[in-house]
């Protein structure tokens, strides 16, 4: 029976850290990335202007090469 009671309390301890290191996190995070084309401004927009050139450009495409794609 002390073993479960340790077992419990310890539980409790680690569960309690939690919550207060839980509440001292910052609330909002910000993550930016930027990447630099170099392609004209007309040939960027030509690629991403509609969805039928999506699987061109996608990193999900690459991951999943068996997906169909439909457009209505």
């Amino acid at each position: 029976m002390a073993v479960l009671k340790k077992l419990a309390l310890v539980f409790v301890l680690l569960v309690a850290v939690l919550a207060v290191v839980g509440m001292l996190l910052p609330g909002k995070a910000h993550v930016e990335r930027s990447a630099v084309i170099d392609a004209p401004r007309a040939t960027i927009f030509a690629q991403l202007n509609g969805f039928k050139n999506f699987k061109k450009w996608s990193p999900w495409a690459a991951k999943d090469p068996n997906a169909r794609y439909t457009y209505d």
